[in-house]
């Protein structure tokens, strides 16, 4: 570093390095006392400055004469002492020689769009595109005007006949229900007065030429029924609509003032509950009496109970019948059969059968079976099971009682048990019987 003692008075000649060139100054200097310290370039109010500091500004150098910062140099400063002034402008001098290319500057900012060139040959058509997806479907259109008639083609066969030509409504003439509607007045309130009003000559030759519904509404009705070919019967359920009537004194006749209800041939019973009881010391009671007749008996509850001798729920004699989901209930008396078949063709199946409360030996049965082919399948028998020279067949079934086989009787068990859930053998377990 260049360091220079000034002394107190300087000529007008000034050698000034602040800004590396020589310049002339005609102005007086400032009686100042300071050695240069350092060159700081062009001044800056954001420097701290110390004595001795030159700075440039406005063209001309300045000396610092004391520490400062943000005090603009200036002529006859007391901070500040002139160095050097702007002198005048000097003649032009000598053009140099060509200096070397510069750097390529930046591209310059896109210019405007020329004007639009004269239109080319047309090129040669493209190939086909892809089909575009298909449209949504535009609003129907309205209908047109309608055709005119075709020829009638011709008749077809006749269809199915209905299973009923007609119903009759059996009821006790119940106009109020609870509910606030107005119930319609039934055509009868007796099924033995919708009986008689049945037209005659459905039934010839074991075939019907009408069929007829009984229907009974719920109630009781207290009557004995002669069932008819060709008319069925039909409550409404077994808890709801009931037949009863008291016991008698018997008889093997369709007048048998015992019985309560009459079976028929191409007839069907179902959805009700037949009852015999004991009145007044009566000695016999039957629920149903099918005597060389053979009614379908399904969803029915037979029972006979109350008379001192004979309790019989079930009563078939030279049949060929089917029961389905039937319970058969006799209580009471010296005897009580529940179901009891005589040189009948029987088919019994998802029946319950139970005899209970007679005083006589031997007296409770469930099933008693004499001369008759009978099939028994997914049934409950309560008290004996008599066979006495019949076929008797027992599959799937439970047994609540013994089994008694008679003269020439043949009887099979199959996949049975009794009332502890033990398997019994083919036989029924007769062979454990003394």
């Amino acid at each position: 570093m260049l360091r220079t003692h000034l002394t107190k008075t300087i000529k007008p000649l000034l050698v000034c390095m602040a800004l590396g060139s020589l310049v002339l100054s005609t102005q007086t200097a400032q009686a100042v006392s300071v050695s240069i310290n350092k060159f700081r370039g062009t001044w800056n109010a954001t420097n701290n400055y110390n004595i001795g500091d030159v700075v440039g500004y406005k063209n001309q150098s300045y000396i610092a004469q004391a520490p400062n910062s943000k005090k603009t140099p200036a002529p006859n400063s007391t901070i500040w002492y002139l160095l050097a002034a702007q002198g005048p402008q000097g003649q032009q001098g000598i053009r140099g020689a060509q200096g070397a290319p510069g750097a390529k500057g930046e591209p310059g900012a896109k210019g405007d769009p020329g004007s639009p060139g004269a239109p080319g040959t047309p090129g040669a058509p493209g190939l086909p595109g892809t089909p575009g997806t298909p449209g949504t479907p535009g609003a129907q259109g309205a209908p047109g005007l309608p055709g005119a008639p075709g020829t009638p083609g011709a008749q077809g066969a006749p269809g199915p006949k209905a299973v009923y030509a007609f119903t009759l409504v059996v009821g006790q003439n119940v106009t109020d229900d609870g509910t606030g509607r107005t119930l319609a007045a039934p055509d009868y309130t007796s099924i033995t007065d919708a009986l008689n009003h049945i037209p005659a000559g459905l039934y010839n030759n074991g075939v019907c030429t009408d069929h007829y519904l009984i229907k009974v509404l719920p109630g009781v009705y207290a009557e004995r029924v002669h069932m008819l070919p060709c008319v069925d019967i039909e409550g409404s359920g077994e808890l709801t609509t009931k037949i009863t009537a008291g016991g008698g004194n018997g008889g093997t006749t369709n007048n048998a003032d015992s019985v309560t209800l009459f079976g028929a041939n191409n007839a069907e019973l179902r959805f009700l509950t037949v009852e015999s009881v004991g009145t007044n010391g009566s000695p016999f009671c039957e629920a149903i009496f099918n005597d060389g007749v053979s009614p379908r008996l399904s969803h029915l509850t037979a029972v006979a109970s109350g008379c001192n001798s004979s309790n019989r729920a079930i009563n078939e004699v030279g049949t060929s019948i089917t029961m389905t989901n039937v319970t058969a209930l006799a209580i009471g008396g010296v005897n009580s059969i529940a179901i009891q078949l005589n040189s009948s063709a029987t088919t019994l199946i998802d029946v319950v059968a139970s005899a209970s409360g007679s005083s006589g030996t031997n007296g409770n049965n469930g099933l008693y079976v004499t001369d008759a082919s009978t099939t028994v399948l997914r049934a409950k028998l309560t008290g004996l099971v008599t066979a006495a020279g019949a076929s008797l067949r027992i599959g799937f079934s439970l047994l609540n009682g013994r089994v008694i086989v008679q003269g020439l009787a043949a009887l099979t068990c199959v996949a049975s048990f009794n009332v502890s859930f033990q398997p019994l053998d083919a036989n029924c377990g007769t062979s454990l019987v003394p």
